[in-house]
């Protein structure tokens, strides 16, 4: 009887700890994806991050044809459940120090001349990320 009782009372603490470090502890996710363009183009190589009003921000980069797909951590994609305000780094421009010329072999960002990474682009308002799947599609003509 004594052995079932401890058999039993290992069963409900291994249960007990495995839940523990559950999934739980994440909040709850919506897939993001969407698009990035300027003047009608794909702008690749944009560094997106939303950040909610709690708890950690979510981040993608866009490829070639300025798509991108964000994750919450290196296993979850997705970004958290609510409202969050959106940044872009773009590839030779900063909301700090103006713009620059990207060609070839100019290819830093203009803040990064000055000793520092440049000041991303903020959305003009608040993104609400919902369960299941979210696209937004950003046109920077409107950040700028």
């Amino acid at each position: 009887m004594r052995s079932l009782f401890s058999g039993v009372s290992f069963l409900i603490l291994c249960i007990l700890v495995s839940g523990g470090c559950s999934s739980s502890d994440m909040p709850k996710l919506g897939l993001v994806t969407g698009s990035i363009l300027e003047n009608g183009k794909p702008i690749p190589h944009v560094l997106v991050e939303f950040y909610p009003d709690i708890g950690r921000p979510s981040s993608g980069a866009t490829d070639e044809n300025g798509q991108y797909e964000l994750s919450y951590n290196p296993d979850a994609k997705g970004a958290a459940i609510g409202f969050h305000k959106v940044f872009f780094t773009i590839p030779g421009k900063s909301a700090e120090a103006g713009f620059a010329e990207v060609t070839p072999g100019n290819e830093k960002p203009v803040a990064a001349a000055k000793g520092g990474p440049p000041k991303p682009f903020e959305w003009k308002s608040p993104v609400e990320v919902q369960l299941g799947k979210n696209e937004f599609n950003f046109n920077m003509e409107e950040v700028y």
